[in-house]
This record gives C-alpha cells, structure tokens and sequence, in this order.
C-alpha cells in the first residue's frame, strides 16, 4: 500500500513538472523581452512563475472532499434562494386528497337504511318463529285456539313485556314440559336479551295457565328440563341462525 502511494505521488508530480517548467520559460521569455531580454529579470520572472504555479497545482491536489462538498452546496443554496418563486417546487402542486363531507341528506339515509335491516331482521325472525308455532302447536290446539296463540306471538314480538290472553281449550293433552321448551325455542330467535328467563316463564304461563298450576318461578326457571317423551324437543340455534331443526311435521318452513 505504501509503495503504491508512493508511486501515485512521484508519478503526480513526474507529470505536472514537465508543464510548470514550460509555462514558466514561456513566461520569462514573455516577460524579458519587454527588458531587452535582460538575465535577472528573465531569472525573477521564471522562479516566480514556477513557484506561483506549483502553489495553485498543490492546493487543488491537496484540497479536502469536504471542502468542495461545501462549496458545491453553498452554491446551489445561493442559486435556488436567488430563483423567483413562481420557478421553485413547491408543495401545491402535489395535489391533496380533498376531505369527506357528509350532508344532512347522506345522514338521514344512513339511519333510514339502517332502521330498515332492523325491520327486516325482525320481520325475518318472526315470520321463523309463527311458521314453527303453526306447524308445532297444530298438534295440540284446535284452528281457532291455533291462531289466538299465533296473534299473541305477534304482539309479544313487538313488546317483550306484552301480557298474552289465556289459552285453556286443547284438542290433545300437553305438559308443561313441552310447553318450556316451546317457549324456550321461539323466545331464543325473537331475542336473548329482551326475552329473558323471567319473561318467558311469565309469558306462557300467563297465556297457558292449567298446564302450570301450582308451579312457582324456582320450578319452571329451567326451561331446558329434560321430559321422558320429547313432544317438543329443545331446539338450539346455530351460530345466531333463525331456522328450526324440529321434523315433526312435512310442512316447509
């Protein structure tokens, strides 16, 4: 490496010599004919030439990387800081995404639209729920009791605090078993929050009294109670789903 280096700077200066010894001569040729080619003058002029030219060589070879660095970006500072304004980038003329604004208008559709899939929703659930009535209570009321019990339904799914009229005539005797797991099924796709325990319990007691005489809330809180003879079988929804898995009857839903 030193050797190398070594080389580099001999061979530097091997090659400006030649040309600094050159324009030095010219120069005190130049310069002593205007002093009747005199010796000293010829002397003077060629040293200073010489030692002139070695001074601006060296400071260039020598200058640091920096310093021109520094230099440069001075320059093109002081260039774009003298450009007129209208000639500089500038920031606007990148264009900017222009903010969402709603109007009342865009408002009011969104809560209209949103309170129709409400109502659809409901409307979706209790048209499952009357379809699962007639076809399961059809067994055990006659036409007329059938469509009292499908109208309370109907009310019920409109106010869960609804108080139903009371159903007593039955075309085929049925528990009250049964009847807890009817309640349990249909109440579980009108709305688990609304229709909690309490409210189903009060619900089809109040509208089916002779089957749940004598029984209190601690008897009938399990709604899910287990019966030797599954005439209504709990039915559980799957994953929020509104249709019934119940076969009992051909009729489609």
């Amino acid at each position: 490496m030193k050797t190398n280096k070594l080389f580099s700077d001999w061979a530097i200066y091997m090659i400006a010599s030649p040309a600094i010894l050159a324009i030095s001569l010219m120069a005190a040729l130049y310069v002593s004919c205007d002093f009747h080619n005199d010796s000293f003058v010829k002397s003077v002029t060629f040293v200073g030439s010489n030692i002139l030219l070695w001074i601006i060589y060296l400071t260039i070879v020598n200058c640091p990387y920096e310093v021109m660095c520094v230099m440069q970006k001075n320059a093109v500072k002081k260039f774009f800081s003298d450009m007129p304004v209208s000639e500089t980038l500038s920031e606007a003329t990148i264009p900017q995404p222009e903010p969402v604004r709603y109007s009342h208008d865009d408002y009011v559709k969104r809560v209209e639209a949103q309170e129709k899939e409400r109502h659809d929703e409901k409307e979706r659930r209790l048209k499952a729920v009357l379809e699962y009535t007639h076809r399961t209570m059809s067994r055990f009321l006659h036409e007329e009791e059938l469509n009292t019990l499908l109208d309370e339904i109907r009310k019920w799914s409109e106010d869960f605090n609804y108080t139903p009229c009371v159903i007593n005539r039955f075309k085929k005797n049925v528990g009250n078993l049964p009847l807890r797991h009817f309640v349990w099924n249909i109440a579980e796709r009108l709305g688990r929050r609304e229709y909690n325990m309490a409210i189903r319990i009060d619900f089809i007691r109040t509208l089916f009294p002779k089957p749940f005489e004598g029984l209190d809330y601690s008897t009938l809180k399990n709604l899910k109670a287990p019966c030797s003879k599954e005439l209504i079988p709990i039915d559980e929804p799957v994953n929020g789903e509104l249709f019934f898995h119940d076969k009992s009857e051909e009729f489609p839903e």
